[in-house]
């Protein structure tokens, strides 16, 4: 009788170095992937958070200038604004400064990146003194009124503008703190705030030389996040005199600018003009920048 010998069942060899490599790549490639996409994922969240954030108090001024009656709220860049402004949002206001003369607001005592969280912090309910009673600007109560429901976390004291604050009204005792509004998401450069009734038909234009004198326009930056400052529909250094429209973006309006992700406002010169959205003299840190006339972030828009 003969026996059939069993036959071992075959053993598979295990990897090769060859086949580990590969798969290593593999999962490598896919992780770099997945890496990608979470900080675009991450970056895209946090660009519509301030966006969603700027059109909030983006209506809420409009809203706010509107019940005044002005076309928008001053950047203490135009004293004929200022005085406008207080003359109709507190015709029964009867406190009186330096020289008792009708306390008022003052031209320049603000910086861009100031204005938004004055107009936010709101004026005292008592309308012959918004200024000085409870809840006002000179108060130490201020904010109890607030006209905006702003995140008190991103506000922040501006305590290197102490001399500024002495000089906001025509007020000698004056004690007001300034503020500064941060963008969400963890932003810490602020936002900052030009108004169209600074620029007339043609800002800054010089009859001498005649063109636009861009240096002489409002700007807030620092060492390290470049220099905010206003967005032109067109060029306004080609503009002469019998130029009547304003070239402003948001002519009739005002302008809120982030510094974006990379918290850089811009680094171009200020004497070249920013044209919006043909993305005329932009620097890279400019694309990132998010504001309440563009959509997005500026870099998206350009043509």
């Amino acid at each position: 009788m003969s026996r059939k010998l069993a036959q071992r069942p075959g053993i598979r060899p295990g990897f090769t170095l060859v086949e580990l490599l590969v798969v290593i790549t593999i999962i490598g490639i896919l992780a770099a992937l997945i890496s990608v996409a979470a900080s675009l994922a991450i970056v895209a969240a946090k660009n519509a958070a301030v966006k969603s954030d700027i059109d909030q108090i983006d209506a809420f001024l409009k809203s706010y200038s509107t019940e005044v009656g002005v076309p928008c709220f001053p950047d203490f860049q135009n004293q004929v604004a200022l005085d406008q402004f207080t003359a109709k949002a507190f015709p029964r206001n009867v406190e009186t400064g330096t020289g008792n003369k009708p306390l008022t607001l003052k031209l320049g005592v603000l910086l861009p990146n100031e204005v938004l969280a004055f107009w936010m912090m709101g004026f005292s309910k008592d309308p012959a003194h918004p200024f000085t009673g409870d809840g006002g600007p000179l108060t130490a109560t201020w904010g109890k009124n607030k006209r905006y429901d702003f995140d008190a976390n991103r506000l922040k004291q501006n305590t290197s503008s102490t001399l500024a604050a002495l000089a906001l009204f025509n007020n000698s005792n004056t004690t007001t703190k300034i503020y500064t509004y941060n963008p969400p998401s963890g932003l810490t450069v602020p936002y900052v705030y030009f108004a169209s009734t600074t620029y007339g038909t043609t800002p800054a234009f010089n009859a001498a030389t005649g063109k636009t004198t861009l240096a002489s326009l409002p700007s807030y930056g620092s060492t390290g996040f470049g220099t905010a400052r206003p967005y032109f529909a067109i060029d306004p250094t080609t503009f002469n005199a019998g130029i009547t429209a304003n070239p402003f973006a948001n002519p009739t309006s005002f302008q809120i600018i982030c510094a974006g992700i990379d918290a850089d406002y811009g680094q171009a010169p200020l004497t070249t003009a920013l044209v919006w959205p043909a993305g005329i003299t932009y620097t890279q840190t400019d694309n990132d920048n998010i504001t309440n006339f563009s959509k997005g972030t500026l870099g998206n828009e350009k043509p």
